[in-house]
């Protein structure tokens, strides 16, 4: 069995000093878990305060065709069931797409007796609560003093890079003007975009979008399990590391290969320091096998549908993008990552090889075509090694470094927080989340038409607010999911212009 080094065998803190409990947990944690649950649902509440005269509140706060897409599932997995054919395009296609999430939200809105859109905010805010729990025990497994927890915790939960110094810099009229900054500050961001473009590469990103809330439990919670087998790989262990990577695999195709990934680094990295390397190779190729078995279902599935393979490909992240997305966590390893290395245990180890095989899959456009996987839980053991590098130097906190994080990290959530405040205010130029009787009638006339064979030709904005409840197809739906989605696009647009 695996023998543990001394400061492996250390790191078993109950938690905070002194604290009272809930469940297991402090109550400060509760604390923080009900104000991310908050941050979640404000936006939905304030946009739905904010509704006036006829214009009503869509229960949609965004423009992206991925939140149109879930949407339109949360309705569609009610009359075809979990596996679902694909009715953004107009090819005939039998069911082939698994997407049990949102069949689960979209069941519990129909027996609570709301809208799906309802549902799934709310199934956010419990989601949040739940990812907040879990932080924090991934957090104490790594940090030795319970006094430091907290230092981890609320950085993780609120941090971002130096991308929201540029996303501010942008709303600054005189210097946002300026040809300089325009060029070589701006435009490299809209051609590279920074990690607060996406929605779940920070967690203060992901507290504010359900479907990542949930892909995060899930892939965190596997990555811990998978560090349980590794300190003590026992065959229920190795079994429940398996079932974790099988189940994030099927609920979102992509992050199998980072899930792998992170496994084949922490294999490698913690390699030297395992005795039983068998039941370390034996646990390694279960989770292989698991996501292969997975891989070669959902393909097969995919094959039975008739349609061909997606040809969207992410865009590539560079070097300098990961670097300034976590400034403070890169400077600490950079400064002492190799001394981490030499003398640390199976702890540190395993971070490092989580955060290798993180940085891999995000390094491997253009190869792997979905990169911006890989960022999958990475600030997770980026922030954990940072800290212990950090408290190894200064066992408390000093004001100074704390400054020094602020200014650095905390530009994002502020900017998150003022673009968040006016997404969510009342306007009456955004039908994707207010409309008026005048909209309200034109979709009642599509949805009364009640047969799937239909086609709707709509361009955005106009797909946004038409499409969830649209029971047919879409000639152009979604950039993933339409086939041959450029040609259409074009043609669609060069119809609606010249309608003869």
């Amino acid at each position: 069995m695996t023998t543990l080094p001394p400061d492996d065998r250390a790191v078993r803190p109950a938690g905070l000093p002194g604290a009272r409990r809930l469940l297991g947990f402090p109550w400060i944690v509760w604390v923080l878990a009900l104000l991310a649950a908050v941050v979640h649902i404000a936006p939905f509440w304030r946009a739905e305060l904010s509704q006036r005269g006829e214009w009503t509140f869509e229960e949609n706060l965004t423009i992206s065709p991925d939140q149109m897409q879930y949407r339109i599932w949360l309705r569609q997995t009610q009359r075809e069931g979990p596996v679902i054919t694909n009715r953004f395009t107009t090819e005939p296609n039998r069911a082939h797409l698994p997407v049990y999430f949102f069949w689960a939200v979209g069941k519990v809105a129909t027996v609570v007796g709301t809208t799906p859109e309802r549902a799934y905010a709310y199934a956010g805010s419990a989601l949040a609560i739940a990812l907040t729990l879990l932080l924090y025990a991934a957090v104490r497994r790594f940090v030795p003093d319970p006094r430091q927890l907290l230092w981890v915790v609320v950085p993780l939960m609120l941090a971002g890079g130096l991308g929201g110094h540029l996303k501010l810099l942008a709303q600054v009229p005189g210097l946002a003007s300026s040809s300089t900054v325009q060029r070589f500050l701006l435009d490299p961001i809209d051609l590279f975009p920074a990690f607060e473009d996406y929605r779940s590469h920070y967690i203060v990103k992901v507290w504010l979008d359900t479907h990542s809330t949930a892909l995060w439990i899930v892939g965190l919670g596997a990555v811990l399990v998978f560090h349980s087998a590794v300190l003590r790989p026992t065959w229920p262990r190795i079994a429940a590391a398996v079932a974790m990577f099988a189940l994030m695999t099927v609920l979102h195709v992509y992050e199998g290969i980072t899930l792998l990934a992170i496994a084949y680094g922490i294999a490698l990295c913690c390699w030297p320091l395992v005795r039983d390397h068998r039941r370390l190779l034996a646990l390694v190729a279960s989770c292989t096998g698991a996501v292969a078995a997975c891989y070669i279902i959902l393909g097969v599935l995919y094959a039975r549908g008739g349609l061909p393979l997606p040809d969207w490909r992410a865009i590539n992240i560079l070097v300098l993008i990961v670097l300034m997305a976590y400034p403070i966590s890169w400077a600490l390893i950079a400064w002492g990552g190799a001394a981490r290395w030499r003398v640390g245990g199976l702890r540190d180890r395993f971070l490092i090889g989580w955060i290798l095989g993180c940085t891999v899959v995000t390094l491997s456009g253009p190869f792997f075509p979905y990169p911006d996987r890989g960022t999958m839980t990475m600030q997770v053991p980026l922030a954990i090694l940072a800290a212990i590098i950090y408290f190894g130097r200064w066992p408390r906190v000093r004001p100074v470094h704390a400054v020094v994080l602020l200014l650095v990290c905390g530009a994002t959530p502020l900017w998150i927080a003022a673009r968040t405040w006016y997404f969510s205010g009342f306007r009456t130029d955004a039908p994707f989340q207010y409309v008026n009787a005048s909209h309200r009638s034109a979709r009642d006339a599509l949805r009364a038409v009640g047969d799937t064979s239909h086609v709707l030709l709509a361009d955005v904005p106009d797909l946004l607010w038409l499409a969830p409840t649209f029971p047919g197809r879409l000639y152009v739906g979604h950039f993933f999911l339409t086939v041959d989605f450029g040609t259409k696009v074009r043609a669609l647009r060069e119809a609606l212009a010249d309608p003869a």
